[in-house]
């Protein structure tokens, strides 16, 4: 049991670490940075900082993951907004962020301390999968250019789809496994903790495509 959480933290901090890897590309030229990918270098940056409140003052910690999911849900809705404009309407992201903030709010006063707020996160990991299926449905039907793999945005899409496919049912089910099956989830969480270090790379990919050419969409 020892030598399995051992490697839980091992993977817990190479999962929290590797959010400096594109904030440190992302530094890079900022200033000649497109707007879009100004905001997700702000991303990864608050969730570094948020990672590491909680691993320091775990008193804070699901205060700190509660924070880190509204910073995400905005945060991509804005890159989706940007990315999907004029083909999406203004109308249509506002209601879903005031959805949003209606059962985040909601299962914030219904839950208990240590509960994770597992219905928003869930309802986050829908919305993007669906944006990031779409995403790419326009792109390969738009086919902005050739050579789709030096888009940032690709590079994006694919984070957050892979990361929230990938974990849509450790956020679903976490608290079920913990309160009902007493499963402690280090297994399922270090699960996440990879899928988290996959999507900051590619997350560092598209940063780094945005110094070359062509330009995101």
């Amino acid at each position: 049991m020892k030598a399995d959480y051992t490697v839980f933290w091992i993977i817990a901090y190479c999962s929290i670490y590797s959010a400096l890897i594109p904030s440190i590309v992302g530094v890079l030229s900022y200033k000649q940075r497109t707007p879009l990918l100004k905001i997700l270098c702000f991303f990864t940056f608050i969730s570094f900082f948020l990672d590491n409140l909680a691993l320091y003052f775990p008193h804070y910690a699901n205060d700190s993951n509660n924070v880190f999911r509204l910073v995400e849900f905005y945060t991509l809705s804005i890159i989706y907004y940007k990315a999907f404009v004029p083909r999406w309407n203004k109308v249509f992201f506002c209601t879903l962020g005031l959805l949003y903030a209606v059962l985040f709010i909601s299962e914030s006063f219904l839950s208990t301390k240590n509960q994770l707020n597992s219905y928003s996160i869930t309802f986050t990991s829908l919305v993007f999968i669906v944006f990031s299926v779409r995403f790419f449905y326009v792109l390969m039907r738009d086919l902005p250019t050739a050579q789709i793999q030096r888009l940032p945005m690709f590079w994006v899409n694919t984070a957050v789809l892979t990361y929230f496919a990938g974990g849509l049912f450790v956020f679903a089910m976490r608290n079920y496994l913990v309160n009902s099956l007493n499963d402690n989830q280090t297994i399922y969480w270090s699960f996440h903790n990879f899928l988290n270090i996959g999507k900051n790379l590619l997350f560092a990919v598209a940063l780094w495509q945005d110094l070359r050419k062509p330009k995101p969409i």
